[in-house]
């Protein structure tokens, strides 16, 4: 390893040492005024800077036969060679559009976005780093029309479910990820959790790229976008182009980032009202003056981000080196993640420039403890919360746990045995846990071009993670969780997957009004998942408190578990785009996937799609460009690896016992991929130089072949069988418009406000569910805790069934003989999904001083709270307090009895039936609508002239950052925008997830 560091340092700096000629000049416009923040770009490369706030520019290119590309929004593109030009001082760049933009599309391959026939959304890094986030996904937020984020609620470096154009599936519904054309793993390294609990969110793998190591991201949210991705395309993909090393004098980069974290709003609690009687834990006692316990118990979580990179090389090597630490914080104690990421890439070419190669290799080494566990178990906010008032409660902080005489041991200490609580702090420093993991990503690409019109690609990938979690719960921790002397949990995984593909490219214009761009290639993946698993829970450990897989007292009692997976994958595909006049495309994709998970078939994914430029058959006066777009695809879901032996599925007779198998196929049948018909139209408008933009999307996806469980005859050896049935319908639109408002030598304002609007419908799930109106397919089933999620007919995905109110047909409230209120059907009480979501965000600059903010908003939607239904039942919520005031609830019911009016109820009756987590919880459904301040960023550039005096420093800016400053609107008592699991379940709902946060602190950047 010392000596591959050596050859890597050596190789780098050889590269780096080369500078030929600096190049400085002047940006102005048709007016005279300075042009801040104009991109000059050396041809050919990515060597390149920006005028700094006098309009002036300073580069060192290869040298004299380089060419500038000069470009500006609003303004057409100018290439002015080196040699040709006595000076660059006051060059005037005139208004107009750039048509030959392009954008990074599915396989890495750059396309002219005039010619696309689908949507694309493309994100700046800069969108990515000035407010930066432990897992960089969560910057996405807000930022794009048809994307959903949603934060996981497990502290820093917490997990981020992301959907795009709507739920899809029963299995998976997160998008690809591709890095640089090639596609990455996203796994999760923990267990999801259920409403009681206790899974451990590992972090998924995207959370551990470098954001100043993003270039751009390209999101192709369509299954035309995707479509050359096959079997892995239905859900979208987020590509990432990472950056590489330009020719020119070496480039350094520092950045340093400390963000502050800070609750923004706890659960409205109560702490007039004391403990119900001694010993219990409920707090339905009488009035007391007890002190806010729960405030204080939370800290400041600070997150620190320090990144360094240098860049740079001769005309035909350049080299690219990063590296980034992270340390965080979070706002529960004891709470920490450290992350170490390194990453290198060198490219280079030969014979004129003819061959290009590129290496790239990226190591993340991270670890983080305590991960806050969300659910009801090994969560310190239950205790905390519940706590009756009017006891000491740092009488329990400062002893947590107490010395045994019988045991010889440190015990628990609290006041309450019950399932769902413990002593907090007995949770953050004997309920320990600990994640590690090492990651590498590395890539070799060659590319050579056979003639000017065609060329032939080859391209690998490895990506490998080795991750390691350790849980330990001291003897003493409540009994459902652990055993007599504790227990010990072991989870190391080892993910590998390796990918390479052959891609033979053409681009060539057949006429002056005929351009055909075409590719053909194959690709291999090879993907492996070896698990070693170890619990002692119903075994016991030998001895207290001693925790090792060699303390396993009885590894047949508890559970012990070695596996391996692997799925292969070939396909061959193909694209074709046809260009006509530069105003007629058409598109056609095809692609055909042969997996180990399905070894007797094949399967077959097209699209095509066309597109026309309004704008060059017709002019209309103040309209720039327009295109009318419209496509269709076919893309699929995989099937999970070994879902279609029947051998390893089926039950086995243990014993003389027959131990049934979870799922299986029906025998004789073979399991599909999910497939996803898609269809889009749009329009995408520039007018007036490019200063208001609009783009338009219609869509509709039908999702058949889901993953459906059903029923099992006796004997077969299956508890259900697992069917290929169902249609999910996403349909929708998206709008973005851009703008820029103001456009002066010293003043600039520009925005961008996007909207999406998806109605998702189950048009049908299987015969089992869709005729028998008593039967329901649930994804989630937690009746016991008064929740589930479940696909009707009719209805949509993610829909929330609970215990409802009974009431009479004139919709009052039954209140039964016992004075409570009665419950009724378990059925459906709402949708977390939004009716809508707007993104509004706005970059103003004057001289040095910029600022940015960006307003998201999701309308409509319901959520539910088991939290606040705990919390009444408990009786330490404000709202019970407010009722023992008023000396009743307010109810408009009748009496079972005698179908008398009834008009109030006494607290502790209604809440006790109506609380908790087997009551009613119609009562815990809210709206979901919250608007907020996602991002605000105030920053200022130093001016160049004062920084001239350091002799070495080139840009400087500092910025105060905050995220989630405040709410503007929440109508519910939680953040809806935290997930409990980024799973396919469990979608708005609240079970004890972390209180809503602020962040807010100061990033600074140097440039070299």
């Amino acid at each position: 390893m010392r000596i591959l560091t050596t050859l890597l340092a050596l190789l780098l700096f050889a590269t780096l040492a080369i500078a030929q000629k600096t190049v400085s000049g002047t940006i102005m416009d048709a007016n005279g005024d300075t042009v801040i923040g104009a991109n000059i770009l050396e041809k050919g490369t990515a060597n390149g800077t920006i005028t700094d706030i006098d309009g002036t520019f300073k580069l060192k290119v290869t040298d004299e036969n380089a060419v500038l590309v000069i470009s500006y929004t609003g303004y057409a593109n100018q290439e002015l060679k080196v040699s040709e030009q006595a000076s660059f001082d006051n060059i005037v760049l005139q208004e107009g559009i750039d048509l030959s933009e392009v954008v990074v599309t599915a396989l890495g391959i750059s396309r002219e976005k005039k010619g696309l026939t689908y949507a694309v959304d493309e994100v700046d890094a800069s969108e990515l780093t000035t407010v930066k986030d432990a897992n960089v996904v969560n910057t996405l937020s807000g930022k794009a029309a048809g994307v959903f984020i949603n934060r996981g609620g497990s502290g820093v470096g917490s997990s981020a479910k992301v959907i795009l154009r709507g739920n899809k599936s029963t299995t998976n519904n997160q998008p690809l990820y591709v890095v640089n054309g090639i596609p990455i793993t996203n796994s999760n390294a923990g267990s999801q959790a259920g409403v009681f609990g206790g899974g451990v969110d590992g972090g998924d793998g995207i959370s551990n790229i470098n954001p100043e190591d993003i270039e751009s991201v390209s999101i192709l949210k369509g299954a035309s976008a995707a479509a050359l991705y096959g079997s892995q395309a239905a859900n979208g993909v987020i590509m990432i182009t990472t950056k590489k090393g330009a020719a020119g004098k070496p480039k350094i980069s520092l950045s340093s980032s400390t963000v502050f974290e800070s609750v923004s709003s706890l659960p409205d609690l109560q702490y007039k009202y004391g403990q119900s009687s001694p010993g219990a834990e409920f707090s339905w006692g009488d009035a007391v003056s007890a002190p806010d316990h729960v405030t204080d118990f939370f800290q400041t979580g600070v997150n620190l981000i320090n990144s360094f990179s240098i860049s740079g090389g001769a005309e035909n090597m350049q080299s690219y080196f990063s590296y980034s630490n992270n340390s965080a914080k979070g706002i529960i104690p004891t709470n920490e993640l450290k992350r170490h990421n390194f990453s290198f890439n060198q490219s280079a070419q030969f014979f004129d420039k003819k061959l290009g190669l590129n290496g790239s290799v990226n190591f993340i080494n991270q670890k983080v403890n305590n991960r806050p566990a969300g659910g009801l178990y090994f969560n310190p906010l239950t205790g905390l919360y519940f706590f009756p008032r009017g006891l000491d409660f740092g009488e329990y902080e400062s002893n947590y746990e107490v010395y045994s005489p019988d045991r010889n041991i440190n015990l628990q200490n609290w006041v309450a045995d019950r399932d769902i609580q413990q002593n907090p702090f007995w949770i953050l420093n004997r309920n320990l846990n600990e994640n590690t993991r090492n990651r590498m990503i590395s890539a070799v690409s060659a590319k050579y071009q056979l003639t000017d019109w065609l060329n032939v690609q080859a391209r690998g990938n490895i990506d490998k993670a080795v991750d390691n979690y350790e849980q330990k719960a001291y003897a003493s921790t409540q009994g459902t969780l652990a055993d007599h002397n504790g227990r010990y949990v072991l989870r190391n995984t080892d993910e590998q997957q390796l990918y390479g593909d052959v891609i033979l490219g053409m681009n060539k214009n057949l006429s002056d009004n005929l351009a055909l761009d075409v590719n053909l290639g194959a690709s291999h993946t090879n993907r492996s998942f070896y698990t070693v698993f170890a619990d002692s829970k119903d075994g016991d450990l030998s001895f207290a408190n001693k925790f090792g897989l060699q303390y396993l007292k009885n590894p047949n009692g508890g559970r012990l578990y070695e596996g391996l997976s692997r799925v292969k994958k070939n396909a061959v595909f193909a694209s074709a785009q046809l260009g006509i006049n530069n105003a007629y495309y058409i598109d056609l994709t095809a692609r055909n996937d042969w997996s180990s998970a399905l070894p007797t078939q094949s399967y077959f994914y097209p699209s095509i799609g066309a597109s026309v430029v309004l704008s060059e058959l017709f002019e209309v006066k103040g309209m720039d460009f327009a295109k009318l777009r419209a496509s269709y695809a076919i893309v699929g879901n995989d099937v999970p690896a070994y879902a279609t032996n029947e051998r390893d599925n089926r039950g086995q007779v243990v014993n003389g016992q027959l131990e049934l198998s979870g799922e299986g196929p029906i025998p004789g049948t073979i399991l599909q991929p999910e497939e996803s018909k898609s269809f889009e139209v749009g329009l995408d408008l520039r007018f007036l130089q490019s200063k208001l933009t609009l783009d338009l999307t219609y869509y509709k996806t039908n999702t058949i072949n889901q993953y459906i469980n059903i029923s099992a005859p006796a004997g077969s050896g299956f508890e259900r069988y697992l069917v290929n049935a169902g249609d999910i319908q996403n349909a929708g639109i998206e709008a973005a418009l851009g703008y820029r408002l103001v456009d002066r030598k010293n003043f600039t304002w520009n925005g961008f406000l996007n909207f999406t609007m998806n109605r998702n419908e189950v048009l049908e799930v299987h015969p089992e569910f869709d005729e028998n109106e008593e039967a329901t397919f649930f994804i989630t089933n937690e009746a016991v805790n008064s929740y589930g999620m479940a696909l009707k007919k009719g209805g949509s995905f993610g829909d929330i069934y609970g215990v409802q109110f009974a009431r009479d047909d004139n919709g009052k409230m039954i209140i039964d003989a016992d004075g409570k209120p009665k419950k009724g059907d378990f059925g459906l009480l709402g949708n977390p999904n939004p009716d809508f979501m707007m993104g509004l965000s706005n970059e103003i600059a004057f001289k040095g001083i910029s600022l940015r903010f960006l307003i998201d908003g999701r309308f409509g939607g319901q959520v539910m709270s088991i939290t606040e239904a705990l919390l009444d039942e408990f009786g330490v919520s404000q709202r019970t307090a407010d009722a023992r005031d008023a000396g009743s609830v307010s109810v408009d019911a009748i009496s079972e009895v005698d179908n008398s009016a009834i008009s109030s109820i006494d607290p502790a009756t209604y809440y006790g039936a109506v609380g908790g987590r087997n009551g009613i919880t119609e009562n815990y459904i809210y709206d979901a609508t919250n608007i907020r301040l996602r991002e605000l960023s105030v920053g200022y550039q130093l001016p160049s002239s004062l920084l001239k005096n350091s002799g070495f420093i080139e840009t400087a800016k500092i910025s105060f950052i905050g995220r989630n400053l405040f709410f503007l609107m929440n109508e519910a008592p939680f953040d809806p925008d935290v997930t409990f699991s980024t799973g396919v379940g469990l979608q708005g709902i609240d079970i004890f997830s972390l209180p809503a946060s602020r962040n807010f602190g100061f990033n600074i950047t140097l440039g070299f």
